[in-house]
Protein backbone atom coordinates (compact mmCIF):
# COMPACT_ATOMS: atom_id res chain seq x y z
CA UNK A 1 0.00 0.00 0.00
CA UNK A 2 1.90 2.93 -1.44
CA UNK A 3 0.39 5.53 1.20
CA UNK A 4 0.14 2.99 4.17
CA UNK A 5 -2.96 1.39 5.27
CA UNK A 6 -3.06 -1.29 7.90
CA UNK A 7 -3.47 -5.33 7.50
CA UNK A 8 -6.12 -7.30 9.21
CA UNK A 9 -5.25 -10.94 10.10
CA UNK A 10 -8.05 -13.04 11.98
CA UNK A 11 -8.35 -16.79 12.35
CA UNK A 12 -11.14 -18.88 13.55
CA UNK A 13 -11.49 -22.45 13.75
CA UNK A 14 -13.89 -25.53 13.71
CA UNK A 15 -13.34 -28.99 14.89
CA UNK A 16 -12.32 -29.87 11.22
CA UNK A 17 -11.10 -26.61 9.27
CA UNK A 18 -9.13 -23.69 10.01
CA UNK A 19 -10.39 -19.97 8.13
CA UNK A 20 -7.46 -17.48 8.15
CA UNK A 21 -8.76 -14.01 6.58
CA UNK A 22 -6.29 -11.28 6.04
CA UNK A 23 -7.77 -7.30 4.95
CA UNK A 24 -6.57 -4.81 3.66
CA UNK A 25 -7.04 -1.27 3.20
CA UNK A 26 -5.27 -1.25 -0.13
CA UNK A 27 -6.82 0.28 -3.58
CA UNK A 28 -7.14 -3.30 -4.91
CA UNK A 29 -6.92 -4.83 -8.54
CA UNK A 30 -9.41 -4.19 -11.10
CA UNK A 31 -11.86 -6.31 -12.49
CA UNK A 32 -9.52 -7.69 -15.54
CA UNK A 33 -6.60 -8.27 -12.99
CA UNK A 34 -8.64 -9.83 -11.04
CA UNK A 35 -9.56 -12.75 -14.30
CA UNK A 36 -5.70 -13.06 -14.77
CA UNK A 37 -4.74 -14.17 -11.34
CA UNK A 38 -3.24 -17.12 -11.17
CA UNK A 39 -2.28 -16.63 -14.72
CA UNK A 40 1.89 -17.67 -14.99
CA UNK A 41 3.82 -14.59 -15.54
CA UNK A 42 0.88 -12.07 -14.61
CA UNK A 43 2.61 -9.56 -12.66
CA UNK A 44 0.96 -6.24 -11.43
CA UNK A 45 4.18 -5.03 -9.75
CA UNK A 46 6.95 -3.67 -12.23
CA UNK A 47 9.85 -6.10 -11.29
CA UNK A 48 7.18 -9.17 -10.59
CA UNK A 49 7.52 -11.73 -12.58
CA UNK A 50 4.35 -13.42 -12.12
CA UNK A 51 4.98 -17.07 -10.63
CA UNK A 52 3.84 -16.27 -6.94
CA UNK A 53 0.20 -17.10 -6.94
CA UNK A 54 0.60 -19.58 -9.86
CA UNK A 55 3.24 -21.32 -7.54
CA UNK A 56 0.89 -21.42 -4.71
CA UNK A 57 -1.97 -22.52 -6.47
Amino acid sequence: MPTGGNIYVSIDSTAHHILIKIKDEGGGLGEEQVKRLGEPFFATKHNGNGLGLMVSY
